[in-house]
């Protein structure tokens, strides 16, 4: 019996960009993410965040918050 991973593992791996996983590791991120579509959501404002810091673009930050479900 396959025991389901944990917390760390599944943020870990939902961290990780798809090509770096393997196809054991990206079936489990796409089910969860199948699962848990909130947890999609906050990638994508996660990996936004970390672009526009990357960038120096604050700018961006106010536009970006307001997006969001949390702004």
């Amino acid at each position: 019996m396959n025991r389901a991973p944990s917390a760390t593992t599944i943020a870990r791996r939902m961290s990780i960009r798809r090509d770096d996983l393997s196809k054991s590791e990206t079936v489990t991120v796409v089910a969860i993410e199948g699962a848990v579509l909130l947890l999609v959501e906050a990638g994508e404002a996660i990996a936004d965040f970390q672009a526009m810091i990357r960038k120096k673009s604050l700018a961006d930050l106010d536009n970006s918050w307001r997006e969001t479900k949390w702004g």
